[in-house]
């Protein structure tokens, strides 16, 4: 380093036994590696615009000569000695002399460990001590520095913060300990109701329980008390879940998801809605370019055929990027008990097409699928044209080379425009420069391909205050990253909601799994749509299943 460089540097020294962290007693020094913290400060410091150069050593004259090139080479420099700080009276004489500000740290308490190791020989002569904080030690050490550096004044006593910081930690500790004990006994307890077959949840002793704790608090933290009781046993009950599950042979769910299939038993003809230059049609080719496709005039046909066996797969969009979903392919999805078992982001540009011969100036109505209205409506706007529904968009071009209707013209694609003897008046005409459709295949049986990574599934949710932020919190919990959430009426309740949740997951993943468990056992209504693979129409070369 050479601190007559434009960059402000900074140096961060770790002495003996720092490179063994991650290994070395981690209820005294955590989990974390070496590696983990120099990262860290590294980064934290490219924020402040400090460049960091990182050493370590188990040799004290290394650490010696190391702070004695820092007055040439860098600005401050952030120390953690180890034990060098309890008797190194050289390293002491080379902080003193070193010519730029040195934060100690430690990561543990070390006024609270041994006798020897409360004696730090090198506070005096260092600009500040920060201990036990664990890994956010550095930083906060960092942080300190570079106030320093930046000419703001470190407090009269800096130790304030951080012996609150430590009471906090103190505090933390002994809870994570409680917390340890507490699910110790959580799984005995699951033990017990699953010898005595008794439910997990028990909605109405948890909002006992809540409302007793929360009433040992002012009303100012009332809340925050019931949130935490209320977070406590919800990650009980998952740790009761994880216990039960191994051992639940009769969760029919589960016995379906282990026993489906790897690949549709056929995909020979495939039941696509729409005719001849249908965006359906055009995703059943990409996906299946050896299978027939079967025009169907309806979604609910579509799914007739699969459903009577006259098709063995569908074709059908369920949602678009500008117009969002298509809630009619949802309800049928539920009602007749059909399954995802892929889809494909498919590009959608639609295009203005009419009579050959016709203007722009002479169009005065524009007919297609709601949908594609939907998405090209400020292009309608904007020429101010009536509107008209169709089926789809390849019925409303069919329609519209049938019309004798003057001033028609139809939303759809160029090969249905093509197909029809329609001239294309304008191009690209959505909305959104990004418009795509989401096609999904649809199947009676449930399959999931081994590649599958998406899970699509619709539920309620108990009908009480927080039940949804809870139900979102099982993903969090777990780790499981959801893709999508969106409400809508449960046909059966008024004001109630359904929730259809998408999220990420390879097949069988042991986080999934348990979600799903505890969601049938929690929620009043759980339905999979399915677990399949979403792919991007550029990654299609043939047959994907």
């Amino acid at each position: 380093m050479n601190k007559t460089s434009q960059h402000k540097r900074l140096l961060l020294l770790n002495g003996p036994n720092l490179n063994m962290l991650g290994r070395r007693d981690p209820t005294q020094y955590g989990n974390f590696t070496l590696i983990d913290v120099e990262t860290a400060v590294r980064e934290a410091a490219g924020k402040y615009g400090y460049e960091l150069t990182a050493e370590q050593s188990n040799h004290e004259g290394t650490l010696v000569e190391l702070i004695q090139q820092a007055r040439e080479s860098c600005d401050g420099i952030l120390l953690n000695a180890g034990a060098l700080t309890h008797y190194s009276y050289a390293l002491r004489d080379a902080i003193a002399d070193c010519g730029v500000p040195v934060m100690e740290i430690h990561i543990s308490n070390i006024h609270k460990r041994e006798p020897f190791r409360r004696i730090s020989v090198i506070e005096p002569v260092c600009a500040a001590q920060i201990s036990g904080l664990g890994f956010n030690s550095y930083l906060v050490a960092l942080e300190q520095l570079c106030d320093l550096l930046a000419g703001r004044e470190l407090p009269e006593k800096t130790s304030d913060l951080t012996e609150l910081r430590i009471q906090l930690n103190d505090l933390d500790e002994a809870l994570f300990d409680r917390f340890r004990e507490r699910l110790a006994i959580v799984r005995q307890v699951a033990d017990y109701k699953k010898r005595s077959g008794l439910p997990v949840v028990d909605l109405e002793r948890e909002a006992v329980v809540a409302a007793q704790v929360s009433s040992r608090f002012p009303q100012a933290d009332s809340r925050r008390a019931e949130s935490l009781a209320r977070t406590l046993m919800r990650l009980s009950r998952e740790a009761q879940y994880e216990d039960l599950l191994p051992h639940d042979h009769e969760w029919a769910l589960g016995e379906r998801l282990h026993k489906a299939a790897v690949k549709p038993a056929r995909a020979a003809s495939i039941a696509c809605q729409g005719a001849s230059g249908a965006y359906s049609m055009e995703a059943g080719e990409l996906l299946f370019p050896d299978a027939e496709l079967v025009p169907a005039p309806t979604f609910a046909e579509a799914c007739t055929r699969v459903l009577d066996g006259r098709s063995d797969l569908a074709v059908l969009p369920l949602e678009n990027s500008t117009a969002g979903t298509v809630d009619a392919v949802y309800d049928l999805l539920l009602s007749q008990q059909l399954y995802i078992i892929q889809s494909v982001l498919l590009p959608i540009r639609h295009r203005l097409a009419a009579k050959p011969g016709t203007t722009l100036a002479e169009i005065r109505r524009v007919r297609s699928h709601p949908q594609a209205l939907a998405q090209c409506q400020n292009f309608i706007r904007k020429h101010g044209w009536e509107t008209a529904e169709a089926a789809n968009t390849a019925v409303a071009a069919a329609e519209a080379a049938a019309a004798a209707e003057p001033g028609l013209a139809v939303i759809a694609s160029a090969a249905a425009a093509e197909l029809h003897g329609l001239e294309v008046l304008a191009d690209d005409i959505c909305d959104s420069g990004v418009n795509q459709t989401r096609f999904v295949v649809i199947s009676r049986e449930l399959v999931i391909t081994p590649d599958a990574d998406r899970v699509s599934l619709v539920l309620s949710t108990p009908h009480q205050s927080g039940a949804l932020a809870a139900t979102l919190s099982m993903f969090s919990d777990r780790g499981i990253n959801l893709l999508k959430i969106q409400s809508r009426p449960d046909p059966l309740k008024a004001w109630n909601y359904r929730f259809y949740l998408d999220f990420e997951s390879p097949r069988a993943d042991s986080e999934a799994m348990l979600v799903l468990y505890q969601l049938e056992h929690e929620m009043p209504s759980l339905q999979l749509l399915g677990w399949y693979r979403e792919l991007e129409s550029t990654a299609l070369t043939g047959t994907i299943i």
